[in-house]
């Protein structure tokens, strides 16, 4: 493959991973969205149902920015 289509490639990575991110990011901070999760019950693990999500969505976030920081380590972007 070229160079060009290597790096446009990369970029769409990129793209995917940030919006994945804004999306999660949005889902905790936009009221409207974030009353879709807001609840009591069901308890997941001893948390209410919201508590369980902003953690999940937490672990998420930190796991889009953990394949992105090693996506830009194997190609040397770093």
């Amino acid at each position: 493959m070229s160079d060009k289509a290597v790096k446009k490639k990369g970029n769409a990575v990129y793209w995917v991973i940030g919006v994945l991110v804004v999306i999660a990011y949005l889902f905790v901070l936009v009221p409207p969205l974030f009353k879709l999760v807001n609840r009591v019950e069901p308890f997941v693990l001893g948390f209410p149902f919201s508590a369980f999500m902003i953690f999940v969505l937490g672990l998420f976030i930190a796991a889009m920015l953990v394949l992105l920081y090693e996506i830009q380590n194997r190609r040397g972007e770093l």
